[in-house]
């Protein structure tokens, strides 16, 4: 029988959740500015009725708003403009797990 309680309550508020393998889920914060928008993407991994904030595993500039898992090792990020001001430089990059962090693959 479902009791419909909370097991996790995550305190920040988020716009846009994505769940990877092993425990592992990344949210992303989108705050809306007059002429731009700020994206922060942070990554926290999940037990029962607990999470730790795993965010210093990714780049220090993560402002992406599109992840996508290619494997354990391997997540393809990027971010997406809703308004055409925004800086044309970002693209699409992979980032390959070394060690205990997230470097951006050259």
């Amino acid at each position: 029988m479902k009791s419909y309680k909370i097991d996790i309550l995550i305190n920040d508020s988020s716009n846009i959740l994505i769940p990877l393998k092993g425990n592992k889920l990344v949210y992303i914060q989108v705050s809306k500015y007059w002429f731009n928008e700020s994206v922060s993407c942070h990554l926290i991994e999940y037990t029962k009725n607990d999470y730790v904030d795993k965010a210093d595993m990714l780049p220090s500039k993560s402002d992406y708003n599109i992840v996508c898992e290619l494997s354990d090792n391997n997540l393809l990020v990027g971010r997406y403009h809703k308004k055409q001001n925004n800086d044309i430089r970002d693209k699409i990059v992979k980032l390959i797990k070394s060690g205990e962090k997230y470097e951006v693959a050259l």
